[in-house]
């Protein structure tokens, strides 16, 4: 075996036990990225996100799917990001850091596509939102 040979395997070696190693507990899947938008269609997309700032809930506890929320036009606008993913995995992320630890508004837009938006009580600083963008829709997850 030359030693090019050896160095890859080596690298390869480190790069499988690393990523084994974050697989000890299979359950958790936080982390300090607080979103992750990927296109699932088969076509090259244009997409918009758009973070709002939701009031805190009135009742000072975590919000439910019934609590009303105000109009999308009501609410201050933190953050703007316009990217094109192309088709089948492509994807980006917010860094950590880029949101605050408070109910925001997620709004995913796509030029000739889907167009959804969430509700996100963002329990803690390494909540994480899973985007999903598919040919007619699109899905939100939150990560625990």
């Amino acid at each position: 075996m030359d030693v090019s040979r050896r160095r890859a395997l080596t690298a390869v070696g480190v790069a499988v036990t690393a990523g084994l190693a974050g697989c000890g507990d299979p359950g958790s899947r936080r982390t300090s990225t607080p979103l992750f938008v990927t296109n699932e269609s088969d076509t090259e997309l244009r997409v918009t996100l758009r973070i709002y700032e939701l009031p805190e809930p009135s009742d000072g506890e975590n919000a439910t799917e019934t609590t009303r929320t105000p109009a999308t036009s009501d609410l201050e606008q933190i953050l703007v990001e316009r990217t094109t993913l192309s088709a089948d995995g492509g994807a980006f992320s917010l860094a950590a850091g880029s949101l605050p630890n408070a109910p925001l508004r997620v709004r995913i837009a796509t030029d000739d596509g889907p167009t959804d938006s969430y509700d996100w009580y963002r329990p803690d600083a390494q909540s994480t939102l899973d985007v999903r963008i598919r040919r007619g829709s699109i899905r939100f997850t939150e990560l625990a």
